[in-house]
């Protein structure tokens, strides 16, 4: 397992640059006026109900180097979360989509940037329930420089990223789909 983990850190040159990127983008999702903000800093050890935390300079120098630790440790593990799932330089990927009860994919239309690499995170997010529509479960083999990094790496660090098991790729990277089922 370990040769697998270096192999596919090499072909991905998890250099710093796209760890600094994504973790950089991580932070500028985090919604500090909402809970995932709360939860960051639970994360990070700060008690968000203890009074001394109100007076926390969320700007200094100080607290921004610890919050892109944390931001970096967490993209890391979400590199890890991910590297499991190939094989050499290829991953499987799912994608649900609603269409109607007799679609066929149309090998001119691309189909889609947002993958997961488990059939059971895929999820059909902005589908269109109404009309008859019904769900659909595509596959796919990707390599490793079809996926946008940055924006996978962030979106799988988020505090909330358990469930998300989110494989972007370059917008109109090329797809070609292995299956595609109806989902009952």
């Amino acid at each position: 397992m370990r040769y697998h983990q270096i192999m596919l850190c090499e072909m991905l040159e998890l250099s710093s640059a796209i760890e600094e990127q994504a973790a950089e983008r991580l932070t500028q999702n985090i919604d500090w006026g909402g809970g995932g903000g709360e939860t960051v800093m639970s994360m990070m050890g700060y008690d968000p109900n203890d009074e001394e935390n109100e007076e926390l300079d969320t700007e200094s120098p100080e607290f921004q180097a610890e919050l892109m630790e944390w931001a970096r440790d967490r993209v890391n593990n979400a590199y890890y979360n991910i590297e499991y799932h190939f094989r050499g330089d290829i991953i499987h990927v799912y994608r649900m989509i609603t269409a109607p009860p007799d679609w066929k994919p149309d090998p001119n239309r691309h189909p889609g940037d947002y993958w997961a690499w488990g059939e059971d995170c895929a999820e059909a997010h902005w589908g269109s329930f109404g009309n008859g529509h019904v769900k659909w479960m595509m596959e796919a083999d990707v390599h490793t420089s079809q996926i946008d990094w940055v924006q996978t790496l962030a979106v799988n660090g988020t505090p909330d990223s358990e469930d998300e098991c989110e494989i972007t790729l370059f917008h109109g990277s090329p797809v070609t789909l292995s299956n595609y089922k109806r989902v009952k």
